[in-house]
């Protein structure tokens, strides 16, 4: 009887500890962001507009801790355009705010901080497999993350700049079988409260087509949840989307080959169009390629200005390559 009860005890202690760990955030790093000021969209041209866009500007951030970039999504926080969040497909969270001049423009980055990803016990998930963040969504403070190769959607609870995993699980409608395994889960987007979404998540995967060749998505909860496709749209895949305020969607994508080099496209989706089986496409709004001051574009949002104009924000992944850079762009975008 004592043995059973040490050893009961020892479960019981073990218990504790488990849950003690989970409620325990990562602790944030920190530091100071090097930025350098990008003016000019396209190389070489004092151009600003570029269809409904108008290149307000932009930063590169060029250093200030070991684990700065491979950002692959990012929101804003409050809805102004400065706090921000960002995920990293190796596995942290940044948390920081955007610096403006008294044009409004992008001037520096400030309050950054950089945050581990944990699971519920607290271990860092630092194996590529598990680590792969790629969308990111929020309610509140709480975040949703995609992951990729492991797809899955994993919550968490942020509090300043620290991440608390929740033991909430997502299910992602899409066949696990149909995911591959380097490009599935790739966006991750929450639909307004009063729309016919009622708030749902978004999720668009990067390569994973169906059978008549077209992008896997689906809408995870709702009166709409249910399985579409995004119609492929040449070379480019799937990065990130965002809801502007007049209920489109913004697709961002990318393209990657030796010879063209990186290629970054927008299009513009109706938000409507989107039910259980449908096949949706989009006007393309922007198209460009090295010639503009762009690099591995994998993550996009939007928020509006005091004075009410809508402007759209991109970041960039840089793969962790000294020949690639971690960018941030902003425009003001019309909208209906």
């Amino acid at each position: 009887m004592i043995i059973l009860f040490r050893q009961a005890g020892a479960l019981m202690s073990a218990a504790l500890i488990a849950v003690v760990c989970a409620s325990i955030p990562a602790k944030a790093e920190r530091f100071t962001v090097r930025t350098e000021t990008i003016e000019r969209f396209r190389i070489g041209s004092d151009e600003t507009n570029f269809g409904p866009l108008k290149f307000v500007g932009g930063l590169n951030l060029i250093g200030g801790h070991r684990h700065l970039g491979a950002f692959s999504a990012f929101r804003y926080r409050d809805g102004d355009g400065g706090r921000f969040v960002a995920v990293s497909d190796t596995g942290f969270f940044f948390f920081a705010r955007i610096k403006r001049d008294a044009d409004g423009r992008p001037a520096s980055i400030a309050d950054a901080s950089l945050s581990e990803m944990t699971d519920e016990t607290g271990k860092a998930q630092r194996a590529k497999y598990l680590s792969d963040a790629e969308g990111l969504s929020l309610s509140g403070d709480t975040a949703s993350v995609a992951f990729e190769r492991v797809d899955r959607i994993v919550e968490f609870q942020l509090e300043g700049d620290s991440a608390t995993p929740l033991s909430t699980r997502v299910p992602i409608i899409i066949p696990e079988r149909e995911l591959r395994r380097n490009g599935g889960l790739e966006a991750l987007v929450r639909t307004p409260d009063d729309s016919v979404f009622k708030g749902a998540r978004i999720a668009i995967a990067e390569t994973s087509i169906d059978r008549n060749g077209n992008i896997l998505a689906a809408v995870l909860e709702g009166p709409r949840r249910g399985e579409f496709s995004v119609r492929k749209s040449g070379r480019f895949s799937p990065t990130d989307a965002a809801i502007l305020p007049d209920g489109r969607l913004l697709l961002l994508e990318r393209s990657f080959s030796m010879a063209r080099g990186v290629g970054m496209q927008l299009r513009m989706i109706d938000l409507d169009a989107i039910r259980p089986g449908a096949v949706v496409d989009g006007d393309v709004v922007l198209t460009t390629d090295m010639r503009y001051q762009i690099d591995n574009m994998e993550g996009i949002d939007a928020f509006r200005t005091s004075d009410g104009a809508v402007r759209v924000g991109l970041i960039s992944d840089d793969n962790r390559s000294l020949l690639q850079r971690t960018l941030y762009l902003e425009f003001e975008i019309e909208t209906q």
